[in-house]
């Protein structure tokens, strides 16, 4: 995938998915990428996140000091649950939360009456978690001086990621409102929540 994308400017079209995820869906639909690349896009995009995460982690293990922990049971009791899993299960959980949202994305549509394929929704997901990947890289650069802000600059990014995933999804399916595709993703998301949430 990423050997492709060498067609486009990267820089340029980083940038340009942060602005125009519609247009970037339909550049890199264009590629045609095998099943197998997509995978391999997948698995990539899921190690290097682990492999983020784990760095977060250990710098965060520096800025909150034993006391602080000593003093906040929930605190202690979630960093020392985070800090105990394997980095396999940390990338075998983006890999299944990109293959749900796909899914989601995949099925949802043809709720809707879209044409969508399951791997051309796959390596739109895998492409805008790849770019949650720079939003992690800035929050390592700025937690060893604000954790505040560290934790802060994740909304922005969920905000931004819930429109991408929406405006990629309608290019998957042909859909020309990304407003209507963001607003029946998240009618279905919320409906498959609460089933999920009576059957267990």
């Amino acid at each position: 995938m990423f050997g492709a994308l060498e067609l486009f400017n990267f820089n340029k079209i980083i940038f340009e998915t942060i602005i125009d995820p519609r247009t970037v869906a339909s550049k890199i639909l264009s590629l045609k990428l095998n099943d197998q690349t997509v995978v391999q896009a997948g698995l990539f995009v899921s190690i290097c996140s682990t492999i983020l995460t784990y760095l977060f982690l250990t710098i965060l293990s520096g800025k909150i000091s034993q006391g602080q922990l000593n003093t906040n049971p929930v605190l202690q009791e979630l960093f020392t649950y985070i800090t105990s899993i394997q980095p396999i299960f940390f990338a075998a959980n983006q890999i299944l939360q990109m293959l749900l949202f796909s899914v989601l994305i995949t099925f949802g549509g043809k709720l809707f009456n879209g044409y969508g394929k399951f791997f051309d929704a796959f390596i739109c997901v895998i492409w805008v978690e790849f770019i949650l990947l720079i939003l992690k890289l800035i929050q390592i650069i700025v937690l060893p001086f604000s954790v505040l802000l560290a934790f802060g600059i994740l909304v922005p990014g969920v905000i931004w990621s819930l429109w991408a995933f929406a405006s990629m999804a309608a290019v998957v399916h042909g859909f020309k409102s990304t407003t209507l595709t963001f607003l029946g993703g998240l009618g279905l998301s919320v409906l498959v929540l609460t089933l999920l949430n009576i059957l267990y």
